[in-house]
């Protein structure tokens, strides 16, 4: 006697002792590994859907279904309900992808294929993306210009430039790189924005299933100290003066007082001024003594120091010769004054004899 492959024999005896003759369906399993298809990892945390016997199973790895202890590893029960299943991935591990298209698998379990196993089932890793921000060191506002070196594994490296080449955030200052493979990663910036010092710093950082979405903190710039010059000339010539002295005020109460090649004045030449290494900001210059021989200037003048204008140039400040005099009139000499002054005396003179003269007559 033969007995049906995938059944078990059994035998039982009618009340008129007629053997009946029966046979139970063995139980059948679905087995399958979930790893990654880059280096066969087994990965835990996948959902699969089981569809047969007119119900959809939610099979969860070491969770509902799953009786396979192991990560990533799968054994479903399917048991006496013979016939045609389905299995498709519902939802990939972290970090990873599902297939696309993804495929539904269709298994038919019989007498002949009660223990089946699917094997391993790789996924593709999500690509990840490196963000960080670009800020001024002393107002923590982000800063737009900045280009930088990214080196990743396998040889990776390229130019990203702030809202340019490689960089997908449109914010100004902020960057952000994408589609990056999982491994570590270094930062270096190739540029600093205009008007900053560029940072040797060099940051990290590691991509993976983790870490997709890695954020670095921001790079800080310093500013890129100014200058301040001006130039004290005569009005009349343009020639330079030596010997003025200044009052030069600025930002978070900045003031100074500016001498002629003395203390800050970085300009050896006469009547040259160049001060060095000033912050950003709104600078006042007021003349607080002229040249000697000449009239101060008591107009003020102003200059704004940043990013773009790193260099203030106050201009040439001119100052007129001092009057002898009070409103500005030279006293009258030479021998033109001398023949104008003999005359009037002369002129006085006669008209004071022909006065007397006349009050003489008058009495007599």
């Amino acid at each position: 006697m033969s007995v049906a492959t995938g059944v078990d024999h059994t035998s039982r005896t009618d009340a008129i002792g007629s053997p009946d003759i029966f046979n139970d369906r063995r139980e059948a399993t679905l087995s399958w590994q979930k790893t990654d298809a880059t280096d066969g990892t087994p990965l835990a945390g996948s959902v699969w859907a089981l569809q047969g016997d007119g119900l959809t199973r939610e099979v969860i790895d070491n969770g509902t279904y799953d009786l396979d202890p192991a990560v990533g590893k799968f054994r479903v029960n399917i048991g006496v309900k013979w016939g045609e299943y389905k299995l498709w991935e519902h939802t990939a591990p972290a970090g990873y992808q599902l297939p696309n298209p993804n495929p539904v698998r269709t298994l038919t379990f019989d007498g002949e294929h009660l223990e089946q196993d699917l094997g391993a089932i790789g996924n593709t890793r999500a690509p990840g993306t490196l963000s960080w921000q670009k800020t001024d060191a002393t107002s923590g506002d982000r800063l737009a210009g900045s280009t930088w070196t990214l080196e990743g594994p396998h040889g990776y490296t390229a130019t990203v430039t702030d809202n340019g080449t490689g960089d997908t955030d449109p914010a100004d200052g902020a960057i952000s790189v994408g589609n990056l493979e999982w491994g570590d990663y270094t930062v270096n910036e190739k540029s600093a924005p205009t008007g900053y010092e560029p940072t040797d710093r060099v940051l990290t950082a590691h991509v993976d299933a983790a870490n997709l979405n890695a954020t670095l903190n921001a790079v800080t710039n310093q500013r890129s100290a100014g200058s301040l010059s001006w130039s004290k000339v005569e009005a009349a010539s343009g020639a330079a003066l030596p010997g003025s002295t200044w009052t030069l005020d600025g930002p978070n109460g900045y003031s100074v007082t500016v001498s002629d090649n003395l203390g800050i004045d970085a300009n050896a030449a006469d009547g040259g001024f160049a001060i060095k290494n000033v912050a950003w900001g709104t600078y006042t210059l007021t003349e607080k003594e002229a040249p000697a021989g000449f009239v101060r200037d008591t107009t003020p003048r102003t200059v704004v120091i940043d990013a773009t204008h790193l260099a203030g140039d106050f201009g040439a400040v001119e100052n007129s010769r001092t009057p002898d005099e009070p409103g500005g009139t030279l006293p009258f000499t030479g021998p033109t004054a001398l023949w104008t002054y003999a005359t009037i005396g002369a002129l006085s003179v006669g008209a004071g004899v022909l006065l007397m003269v006349r009050r003489r007559r008058s009495e007599s």
